[in-house]
């Protein structure tokens, strides 16, 4: 990789309108998540050649990925309109507009992309993302699906499959999908908490705090697993250990009612009333509708 930049550089020092060494370091840099670097030198890449597909799709990239989706979709549709069958910036457009809220604008980039290019898998799963937010069950099941008959060892696919059969209430389906991301993908943290929360819910409370911890060595910051584990150690009478687990995942995540009651009621058996009493408020204050956090405030004042 020092190689290949050092050599693009070395290209642009000789011939600084070289649009094309701007484009391919700007991809070198990218890698490396240079991404303000690599933005650059997209940047130039389009001002000398405006009509490079290939640039104009690369720079959206990298601006979604900085979060900056409205600027992101420009260069996709600027993309579009020089390489009208470009499946790849098809994919990436519905991506960019699910973020932005357009889901129809998004269903139809996924299924250019997959008229295009009937086997691309990543359309397959971006499709099925976009049904998801949609409310489509079915059909994002039978897109993740066929992601993963085009390409069995698809991780993420795998993952979203399993979130979606476990909010579909499908436990053991769900469980399933995220062994089979593991096996492809050990240090998916991500899915081992999910993996965790699963376990969780069929009442194999052990396995899933092993699932927990095993999240939380990969990704220490993780506020969703800080607070699964919690809710599991809660759930066995561990309650200090719990209270640990909250705390941290509200140094992450401050605004994460769902902790703050968590907590509340961790600290309500402990005795510890007035602290209790400080995270309900907190509860209710971030959710207003949050009844159990209502009710458990209303019993402390009421006895204080």
């Amino acid at each position: 990789m020092p190689e290949a930049t050092a050599h693009y550089e070395q290209a642009l020092r000789i011939k600084p309108d070289f649009a094309e060494a701007h484009c391919n370091l700007g991809v070198v840099l990218m890698r490396q998540d240079k991404l303000q670097e690599a933005i650059g030198h997209y940047e130039q890449a389009v001002r000398i050649s405006p009509a490079n597909a290939e640039a104009q799709g690369n720079l959206g990239i990298a601006l979604f990925r900085l979060g900056r989706i409205q600027e992101a979709i420009g260069h996709y549709e600027q993309a579009l309109r020089i390489k009208p069958d470009f499946a790849e910036v098809h994919n990436r457009l519905g991506a960019a507009l699910l973020q932005a809220g357009n889901i129809q604008g998004a269903i139809e980039h996924c299924q250019d992309a997959l008229r295009i290019k009937p086997d691309y898998a990543e359309a397959h799963f971006g499709l099925a993302n976009v049904m998801v937010q949609a409310g489509k069950v079915q059909e994002a099941i039978g897109q993740y699906e066929q992601a993963l008959r085009i390409r069995p060892d698809y991780a993420e696919a795998h993952y979203n499959l399993g979130r979606t059969l476990l909010n579909s209430g499908k436990v053991q389906d769900a469980i399933g999908q995220f062994e089979l991301a593991l096996q492809i993908r050990p240090n998916y943290a991500e899915a081992h908490n999910d993996l965790g929360g699963a376990l969780f819910n069929t009442g194999d409370v052990q396995d899933a705090i092993k699932e927990f911890e095993v999240a939380l060595q990969i990704n220490p910051d993780s506020a969703d697993a800080h607070y699964n584990l919690g809710a599991a150690l809660l759930q066995q009478g561990k309650t200090p250990e719990a209270i640990k687990q909250f705390e941290q995942a509200l140094q992450i995540k401050p605004d994460d009612a769902e902790a703050h009651y968590a907590l509340a009621v961790a600290l309500e058996k402990t005795g510890k009333l007035e602290d209790a009493i400080t995270h309900y408020e907190q509860a209710v204050r971030i959710k207003p509708g949050f009844v159990d956090a209502q009710n458990g405030l209303a019993r402390l004042r009421a006895i204080r």
